[in-house]
């Protein structure tokens, strides 16, 4: 029995639920190329050999996504965390909880942490330039209600060693995610709208028995709240 490799790529162009805008000037005008980190694409050759591919710029392909080239990250202490983060640990555990007003991590290592947005952060809470090579996951608590974006940052599950039963980003708070890498774990984002994901590179998951799902949005009560999935590159 012979067997053989399948290689799936999804190149999502736009999935728009609800209220939200269209395209001004087509697709071409909208792919995030504009604003993308500098540096070289994660996946340069993937769509090599594909008889036809998007007219746009591919994330991750034609343009990289992550942390920002010339980011020295930071290990996380009680002493270089800003105003309304603070580093807990337990047995086996360590997290940075987010308890404050407009509080911003950028540019630590996150590997092995936790990011707990805990019910009574508010404002905006934003994670950027920021890494992790295993053991990473952001959570927030189920009446968590601060607007939490994750932009530019390079996260990876662990592979074989990632827990089998987290998401890498599980949240109840509104989310947004803009120009990362989310690889590597069981799932990548749990959540439910409004949610916004553009302009990342989400590949490896299903491991330890996950359920692979890239992106599994949470069905809500409120029909005003959107849900925007665009331009984002999901590898398998």
């Amino acid at each position: 029995m012979k067997l053989t490799q399948i290689r799936i790529v999804l190149i999502v162009a736009t999935i728009i639920c609800c209220a939200v805008s269209s395209p001004r000037n087509g697709l071409a005008d909208q792919d995030g190329s504009q604003s993308a980190p500098r540096g070289p694409a994660q996946h340069p050759t993937l769509l090599d050999g594909y008889v036809a591919r998007p007219p746009w710029r591919v994330a991750g392909v034609d343009y990289a996504v992550g942390v920002n080239p010339g980011t020295t990250l930071k290990i996380p202490t009680a002493g270089n965390l800003p105003p309304g983060a603070s580093l807990q640990h337990g047995v086996g555990w360590t997290a940075i909880y987010v308890d404050g007003n407009n509080v911003k991590l950028d540019g630590y290592d996150l590997t092995g942490l936790t990011v707990m947005i805990n019910d009574g952060a508010n404002g905006t809470v934003t994670i950027s330039n920021c890494a992790a090579t295993t053991g990473v996951n952001i959570r927030s608590t189920v009446g968590a209600t601060a607007n939490l974006f994750v932009q530019n940052c390079s996260l990876n599950g662990g592979g074989p060693a990632a827990d089998p039963d987290f998401q890498l980003i599980k949240v109840w708070c509104p989310l947004t995610v803009e120009y990362s890498v989310i690889k590597d774990a069981p799932g990548g984002i749990y959540a439910r709208a409004p949610l916004t994901v553009l302009y990342n590179v989400m590949e490896g998951f299903g491991i330890n028995g996950g359920h692979a799902n890239a992106i599994y949005v949470v069905g809500g009560n409120d029909p005003t709240a959107s849900t925007t999935i665009a331009y984002n590159t999901i590898y398998s």
